[in-house]
């Protein structure tokens, strides 16, 4: 058959916003570290090859923070990197290490003796490094560390401007404070060139730019967050409503003026994050205006069926074009290709296109399209991916099968689309949104966000400042990576970053807006210290006897498996099972039930907020609560040991109301000596709901 098969290839260029709202540091050195290397090298390919034709989607958020690095702002390895390197304090000195070697060893590290050397040893050390043990490594060592740590990081176009580069690699060892300082010059530079450089690559090549949500959230869970269950039926969802499409406006709206200011474009397509679209996102992306949008093939056998053409675009009710990405080509470059050699790689991908070509009728329309990441996979890439994309595009420009198109030259030439009715719900990972909804860890998270943005909702005297500070926190909060490492199957060392970027962007909206933020959002979500928990859900009034009366007695008290603790939250011993607390307009309500019985002689001691109350000896079965630090008691009978053990604490002597949050120890004592205690360390906070508030997430 002949007629060009048309290849519509799409790199996505992402990274999330790593500076929490309020904060003056970026909390990991992504975007500046892949701006030294893939942004800059995907910009010389361009350059090298002005007439490909290939799509380049930008992430708002990433453009903001390479402004961000130009105006001055740092990151915390910066600082780290610049402070001198006698006055690194112990931990500093491990933090700047460990960050010095975050790059892949067998493409980044190992190609330096001298850096592979110390790598090994950083491995060594690390390996069999004890809890709190310093790292002895002397200053010119640590000095070398603050320079590799950025060396490694600049790419191939970069070394082709800054011969510096190649001369202190070549250096290796015995770096001096002048060394940092030329370092700083050419990474500052490099910051300072990227946005000008891909703006002339705009206008005066045959490259587009395609933008994603500002935020990059996963936006059809904040449209309608019940179309989850389209793509995973039964799935657990937060009970509060999360059902945002202004907050979706926004985030397009704010994409297209990321586009008009950075690239001075009008128009532009749309890869939406993660490639997730539903229905009600799509009515939102035409209603904004943006030129067309893709996903994953996936979708397109949701709306078609298996055997659909997926070579060619569709529209979307005859309103909105949409590309379908080949998810076993994009995969190929994004994850097998690296371990071939470049030439082989590259005769791999002409071979799938001649099949493609040779099996499919060579209508107009006929289009292959491929999106993938467009900075992660170079690092595994030896010559981060040099070799293998001027290949690529090479055999490009000399075919006379194949044609590079970017999305908008496509719709110029004015193809009559396939329009189809319904888009349905999904992302570009197994057409479904399991990697950001589907652990328990995700649902608390969404759960946190929508109870701030209530909130925030809600708060009537806020000035117009506070109000854009509060919001554009929200949104940032908003963003998908925070889902994207709570829960299974991916985890980094970064895990617990991620999530406290997400709980202080939630911290600043309540300091900023003037309220007092919950104290739950001071413990992570993402932790292996957390006992297994659910949050209280309404109001409770048991029957204080020593016993469960009847199932629903205690059903909407926050519930603590305390079996689950580990880390500094774990108990000291075996005893406690579960724990039960919850309240109603009066008293906050504990129950106990244990795997071992404490002995009757036991006393109880149970601290709330600021006051003590003692309970026992147990084998009384039942009596008042006394105060630990006078003589006084609660005049009516407030606990009962039986099966279990069950306590009510009126609000008035804790200085307590509905609304609050209870923070409690348990300390289970016999002769003076403590047997038994949970926590270990901190209290536990549990929220006191009022009339006017559902169940709120928390974790220890």
């Amino acid at each position: 058959m002949s007629g060009k098969l048309k290849v519509n290839i799409v790199w996505h260029l992402h990274q999330p916003y790593y500076r929490a709202a309020g904060d003056k540091l970026f909390m990991l050195p992504w975007v500046r570290l892949h701006t030294l290397k893939e942004y800059h090298d995907m910009a010389e390919m361009v350059e090298r090859h002005p007439k490909t034709a290939v799509t380049f989607n930008w992430s708002p958020a990433l453009l903001k923070q390479v402004e961000e690095y130009v105006d001055g702002r740092k990151d915390e390895m910066q600082k780290l990197r610049e402070k001198a390197a006698s006055d690194l304090t112990p931990e500093e000195r491990y933090q700047l290490v460990r960050g010095s070697f975050r790059a892949n060893p067998a493409t980044m590290i190992k190609p330096y003796p001298a850096l592979a050397k110390l790598h090994d040893r950083w491995e060594a050390e690390r390996r069999e490094r004890a809890a709190g043990q310093e790292l002895h490594w002397n200053d010119q060592v640590i000095r070398d560390c603050q320079v590799w740590g950025t060396l490694i990081w600049f790419g191939f176009s970069a070394l082709k401007k800054y011969p510096e580069i190649d001369e202190l690699r070549k250096k290796a060892e015995g770096f001096t404070p002048e060394d940092k300082i030329k370092l700083k010059e050419i990474e500052q530079k490099l910051l300072a060139e990227l946005l000008p450089r891909w703006k002339n690559i705009c206008h005066k090549t045959a490259a587009e730019i395609s933008v994603n949500p500002y935020f990059h959230p996963i936006a059809p869970l904040l449209c309608n967050y019940s179309d989850i269950e389209e793509a995973m039926p039964d799935v657990p969802q937060p009970e509060r409503s999360i059902n945002w499409p202004g907050d979706v406006r926004w985030h397009l709206q704010e994409a297209k003026n990321a586009a008009q200011k950075y690239f001075d474009i009008d128009s532009v397509g749309l890869w939406p994050s993660e490639g997730s679209v539903s229905e009600s996102f799509m009515n939102l992306v035409d209603e904004c205006g943006f030129r067309w949008v893709a996903t994953d093939e996936a979708l397109l056998h949701r709306a078609f069926g298996q055997k659909t053409n997926k070579f060619q675009a569709y529209s979307w009710k005859n309103r909105l074009p949409v590309f379908f990405r080949d998810t076993k080509l994009s995969d190929l470059i994004g994850f097998d290709y690296s371990r071939l050699e470049s030439s082989d790689a590259v005769n791999d991908f002409f071979k799938r296109l001649e099949q493609i070509k040779n099996t499919t009728e060579p209508r107009p329309e006929r289009l292959l399209t491929v999106i993938l990441d467009g900075e992660n996979p170079w690092e595994h890439f030896y010559g981060g991916g040099e070799n293998f994309l001027d290949q690529l595009y090479s055999r490009f420009k000399k075919s006379d099968q194949f044609q590079t198109i970017t999305p908008n030259k496509y719709l110029q030439e004015g193809h009559n689309l396939t329009s189809f009715d319904r888009m349905g719900a999904g992302s570009w990972i197994n057409g479904d949104f399991n990697i950001w909804g589907g652990s328990s860890e995700d649902v608390r998270a969404w759960e946190l966000l929508a109870e701030t943005r209530e909130a925030l909702y809600s708060w009537e005297n806020l000035d117009a400042e506070q109000a854009n500070d509060c919001w554009r926190a929200l949104y940032a909060a908003q963003g998908s990576d925070w889902f994207w490492w709570y829960g299974e199957p991916f985890h980094s060392e970064d895990d617990e970053k991620f999530d406290r970027l997400f709980r202080e962007n939630l911290i600043y909206i309540y300091k900023r807006g003037g309220h007092p933020e919950p104290s739950y959002l001071h413990y992570p979500l993402h932790s292996t210290e957390s006992p297994g928990y659910e949050p209280p859900r309404n109001f409770i009034s048991p029957e204080i006897e020593g016993r469960e009366t009847h199932y629903w007695e205690w059903w909407g008290a926050a519930k603590i498996i305390t079996s689950s603790s580990t880390g500094s939250m774990a108990r000291s011993t075996d005893r406690i099972k579960t724990i039960r607390c919850g309240s109603d307009e009066d008293y906050i309500y504990f129950y106990v039930s244990f795997s071992q019985r404490p002995e009757d002689e036991a006393l109880c001691r149970l601290a709330v907020n600021g006051s003590c109350f003692e309970l026992g000896p147990l084998k009384n079965n039942s009596g008042k609560l006394a105060f630990t630090d006078s003589q006084q008691t609660v005049e009516e009978s407030a606990w009962a040991y039986g099966q279990i053990l069950e306590c009510k604490i009126p609000l008035s002597e804790t200085k307590l109301k509905p609304g609050d949050y209870c923070n409690f120890q348990l300390i289970f004592r016999k002769d003076n000596t403590i047997f038994e205690r949970f926590p270990v360390r901190e209290k536990l906070a549990i929220p006191l709901l009022d009339k006017k508030t559902e169940a709120s997430e928390w974790t220890a």
